[in-house]
């Protein structure tokens, strides 16, 4: 086996990394989706430019769509998508898509649909408003 020297070894090494490299940029360009409301509408322009970004914004495209799901069929049947997401393990990225998933109470006591409903009890409950 011959030694190919520094260039054959500087390729392998940029395979390696191109294989990852997609992970990171979907993930970084999902938060910039998520934080476009609090930093900016360049966030949300700029991000669907590269193929990462259209990745990223899919993926929180979906996220926000099915969040946004919330069906109740009387007392017998209740979807919560913000639930549902969080059950199987997915977590909004950026500072303003956190607000519509579903979160645990202080203490395990009550689950809240979404964050900013969480806050907005604390917040009552901080200013004793009944």
């Amino acid at each position: 086996m011959s030694d190919g020297g520094v260039g054959s070894t500087l390729t392998n090494g940029i395979q390696d990394i191109s294989a990852l490299l997609p992970l990171i940029g979907t993930e970084q360009c999902e938060k910039h989706i998520g934080s476009a409301l609090e930093r900016g509408y360049i966030y949300a322009a700029a991000t669907p430019m590269s193929i990462f970004g259209a990745l990223g914004l899919a993926r929180a495209g979906l996220k926000t769509a099915i969040a946004g799901i919330h069906v109740s069929f009387g007392n017998s049947f209740t979807f919560c998508g913000a639930t549902k997401l969080a059950d199987m393990g997915f977590s909004a990225s950026g500072s303003t898509l956190p607000l519509i998933m579903s979160v645990e109470g202080e203490h395990g006591e009550k689950k809240y649909n979404h964050l900013a409903e969480a806050r907005l009890d604390k917040l009552l409950k901080d200013l004793h408003i009944d």
